[in-house]
């Protein structure tokens, strides 16, 4: 599986998702947008798999307050968080 984008999760769509999915666990990455404008997202725990987040991956994520980034994280893209509750 390569990275997660908004188009690969039906559940993204809703704007109701409180936390990642599982699906998350297998990727590598998360694609730009993929969680844009989730406003009922509000706690991610990125697991250590992913290396790579794209920009705007959770811009817009009004509620989320709390993210718990990987170790091995190599990359965060512009304005991965921006717009959002996250202040971290």
């Amino acid at each position: 599986m390569g990275r997660l984008f908004k188009g690969q999760l039906a559940l993204a769509f809703s704007k109701r998702l409180e936390a990642c999915p599982e699906a998350l666990h297998s990727a590598p990455g998360i694609g730009q947008g993929a969680f844009g404008n989730d406003y009922a997202l509000n706690s991610v725990n990125i697991p250590s798999t992913v290396t790579t987040i794209d920009g705007y991956a959770f811009s817009g994520c009004t509620g989320l307050t709390s993210v718990q980034l990987p170790r091995d994280l190599q990359t965060i893209g512009g304005d991965a968080f921006g717009f959002s509750g996250y202040t971290g």
